[in-house]
Order: C-alpha cells, then sequence, then structure tokens
C-alpha cells in the first residue's frame, strides 16, 4: 500500500506544490485528515506514506505533552516507512472540528494571544493556528512548535522543544538558518542516488540518525548537522527529506521510499 498525504483545508504547503501530484507513479493514493487513519489501520510493514505538506494531522498523531501514542508510530514501528518533505517534522499539527466549535476555538485564539504576546513575534503564531474553515469543519494548528493549544479545555500550554517525537525526535536539536547552507551527500545519499545542495533547517547529527547529507555549522548552532536523513524506529524508517522548495525533485522522493521498502 502506498499513500500520499495531502488536506487541501491548507492549501499547499509553502515547501510544495502540484509537481508532487504530477510526479506521482502508479499505485498511489491520496488520503486527507480523515481517510489517512483508515490506511495506516490496514497498511502494515513495506507499506509507504509520503507527506506532501509539512503538517502532521491529528487523526494518526494525537500525542500531547502527556501521551506519546499515536497511529503514526505505531506503523513506522511494524515495518512501515513515512518519508517527510518540507519543514521540521512535527512543528504542526491540524486538528478539526465541527463548526459547532467555532466560539470555542476563537476564545481559546485569545487564551493563545495572551500567551505568546511575550514572544519576538506573536502575529506568526496567531496566524499559523487559524482557524480555517473547510465546508463543514473548522480547523486549526494545534501543535506549533513549542505551543500545545488544547481546544476543549481552553487552554494553552508549553510542550518542550525537548519532547521527543516518535521517542527519537527533539525540535530543540533542529537550527533554524536564515538562509540556506550547503551540505554534502554521505555514502548512504551516494547509494540512495539522492542529490541535495543545501539545507535550511539541519537537525544535529546524532547515532539515532542515518545522515544523507551533513554539513558543519558554526555560532548559535556548532557542530555536525544532517540535512536529509533516514531514523529507525522498530522495523520501520521515518525518513527526512528535502527542506527547500527549490532543490525538490519529486521523482527522486518516490524512488528513494520504494528502494528503502525493498530493504
Amino acid at each position: 500500500m502506498k499513500a500520499i498525504y495531502f488536506d487541501s483545508k491548507l492549501g499547499v504547503s509553502s515547501f510544495l506544490d502540484d509537481r508532487m501530484f504530477k510526479s506521482k507513479p502508479n499505485g498511489y493514493d491520496v488520503v486527507d485528515y480523515f481517510t489517512v487513519s483508515k490506511f495506516l489501520e490496514q497498511a502494515g510493514k513495506g507499506d509507504v506514506l509520503v507527506f506532501a505538506q509539512d503538517v502532521v494531522p491529528y487523526t494518526i498523531y494525537d500525542v500531547t505533552p502527556f501521551n506519546s501514542d499515536s497511529k503514526l508510530g505505531s506503523f513506522i514501528k511494524k515495518g512501515g516507512i513515512v518519508v517527510w518533505v518540507g519543514d521540521i517534522p512535527f512543528s504542526y499539527r491540524l486538528h478539526c472540528f465541527s463548526k459547532e466549535y467555532k466560539e470555542k476555538i476563537e476564545r481559546v485564539k485569545e487564551v493563545l494571544k495572551r500567551q505568546v504576546a511575550f514572544t519576538p513575534v506573536p502575529d506568526f503564531y496567531l496566524q499559523k493556528f487559524g482557524p480555517y474553515e473547510k465546508g463543514d469543519q473548522i480547523c486549526v494548528l494545534d501543535i506549533i512548535g513549542g505551543f500545545y493549544v488544547d481546544v476543549n479545555k481552553e487552554s494553552v500550554s508549553w510542550m518542550s522543544l525537548e519532547y521527543k517525537h516518535l521517542d527519537f525526535l527533539k525540535l530543540s536539536e533542529h537550527c533554524y538558518l536564515y538562509s540556506p547552507v550547503p551540505v554534502n551527500q554521505t555514502l548512504i545519499g551516494k547509494m540512495l542516488q539522492y542529490e541535495s545542495h543545501a539545507s535550511l533547517r539541519p537537525v544535529k547529527y546524532t547515532t539515532k540518525i542515518l545522515p544523507l547529507t551533513l554539513t558543519t555549522l558554526n555560532g548559535i548552532c556548532k557542530g555536525k548537522y544532517a540535512g536529509s536523513w533516514i531514523a529507525q524506529i522498530g522495523e520501520g524508517y521515518f525518513v527526512r527529506l528535502y527542506d527547500i522548495n527549490e532543490e525538490i525533485e519529486p521523482d527522486k522522493v518516490f524512488k528513494i521510499a520504494e528502494k528503502i521498502a525493498t530493504y
């Protein structure tokens, strides 16, 4: 089973466009906020899910600061392959509600406004939060970096950047650069015939990942960082590829996913 996750509620991600769909090989279904959950329930070892948006949906990733269970994590552990293209994985999450929640969402947005007032860019969080209306649904981004918005409780709390997404990935280990830095292919990258020349949101190189590209940074982010990488989780893999729009080669996204699926 093979699928691409894309949901029109947020439009096309700022990193991606319809090239992903034009390059889609035969055998790939397109799943959205609601149908991706069923896909993961039925999928198993060697099956592939490619994210064409850099926002994870609540329907498969229902983590909170106090809970780490998720259908996405279970899928990977049993041998599934997830390929992420775009910004930092798990920095944003989409959560949809019925239109009856509209007033509650507006109230919790006021709570968020007070909570982010001390940040350098409060408008950034408010704009990302939404809401986004589509049909009979009203959606918000209830995880925005380190902020977790509980719409039901009308509360906003801090989700530590040290929280381990999928039990290994910390947002604090990513470097936020103002301009791309050049990267070099590793042996693994060359073996997969993966080419990328730059990275904007590299992650600190640790033994928990297999880097496809590497760069050495100075300043606040000092040391070795991976622009693209693979992490083994249980029997499956989480693969992070391009994070710069102009670098993306959609056909290589699918080729790498299918190469890994055969191992």
